[in-house]
């Protein structure tokens, strides 16, 4: 949580909102900046983060002046996916449009702390959820429909259609005629999310380019801040502990996470980790659950959790735990 204090959300993402202040002429834009301690001069900057104190107080004063739903607009029109450097161009050279998607989720979410994003299918449905990390307001609803209109238009401009079976949801009060994203629109939801036909998910884009791909997705790992790596462990080990038959390879994983399965072992290094220890942590993790709350004998265990045989899960269990699964169970 004092990460996200810290570092809230990029500065780039608030030179659009002061184009907007100056473009109309409602707000001396460089005095307000300058009451909450924020540098319009290196707003630009990749590195440049406006903690969530500044952004609320910032946002705060704007809404209390502007129309939400006309300023959401004047953003929404400024968004291309292709001038978005590395990413944009990652993305349309993505295999499909999950991948894309992927894509854009995993960056976007590194530039702000603000909200976070998940992905997830069902049989007909594609869904991307949006829930803000802090109390629910005024900034936070339009942090929400910001990141929404963010997934909703990447996800047009990537496809190159306008799917009228796209619907968006929010949890915030609302009024349907004034909204412009989508005729599809639901508030007082229970969740925030952008919900399209899973069938566009595998919707091969013209501009996919593995070899281009593969190099724009090093490129952009360069410029990726340096405490992502720890972020990364963090969501392997939920891929992990979310399977429920079997485990995904290196390679899975990496695809899942939308880099190479080099790109992954990098950070993870980084981190001071290897695919195959967060895996056999996650194994012994369950092993130890079903020592205890099963009659399974240790062959039996090894072979649902898919460790070579019983003499395998043996000598892992112990490098973790210094006993053997038989001395577990019966201390426990």
């Amino acid at each position: 949580m004092k990460k996200e204090f810290k570092k809230a959300i990029a500065g780039s993402y608030i030179i659009d909102v002061i184009e907007y202040l100056d473009c109309h002429q409602i707000l001396d834009s460089k005095q307000l900046l300058a009451e909450h301690s924020i540098k319009f001069e290196q707003l630009s900057s990749n590195r440049y983060f406006l903690t969530r104190d500044q952004y609320i107080g910032l946002m705060t004063a704007i809404l209390k002046q502007v129309d939400r739903n006309d300023l959401i607009q004047y953003l929404v029109s400024k968004l291309h996916i292709t001038q978005h450097g590395l990413v944009g161009l990652l993305s349309l050279c993505s295999f499909n449009i999950r991948q894309a998607l992927k894509m854009v989720i995993r960056f976007y979410t590194l530039r702000t702390h603000l909200v976070t994003i998940e992905f997830s299918e069902t049989e007909t449905d594609a869904i991307i959820r949006v829930t803000p990390t802090y109390e629910l307001h005024d900034t936070a609803a339009f942090t929400v429909e910001m990141a929404l209109a963010a997934m909703h238009t990447a996800k047009q401009q990537i496809l190159n259609i306008d799917n009228p079976s796209d619907r968006l949801c929010f949890s915030h009060d609302g009024d349907t005629d004034q909204h412009f994203m989508t005729d599809r629109i639901t508030y007082n939801s229970p969740y925030n999310a952008l919900i399209f036909p899973a069938t566009d998910l595998d919707h091969k884009l013209k501009s996919t380019d593995k070899a281009t791909f593969d190099l724009l997705s090093e490129q952009c790992e360069q410029l990726l801040p340096s405490d992502e790596s720890n972020d990364i462990t963090s969501r392997v080990n939920r891929h992990l502990q979310q399977c429920a038959e079997g485990f995904p390879t290196h390679t899975h994983i990496a695809e899942q996470l939308a880099m190479s399965p080099r790109t992954l072992s990098r950070h993870l290094n980084a981190a001071g980790h290897t695919y195959q220890k967060l895996l056999d942590q996650e194994r012994i993790k369950r092993t130890k659950q079903l020592l205890l709350d099963t009659d399974l004998s240790v062959t039996e265990i090894a072979m649902y959790l898919y460790f070579t045989d019983a003499s395998h899960l043996t000598k892992i269990f112990k490098q973790y735990t210094q006993k053997t699964p038989r001395q577990y169970r019966n201390i426990h």
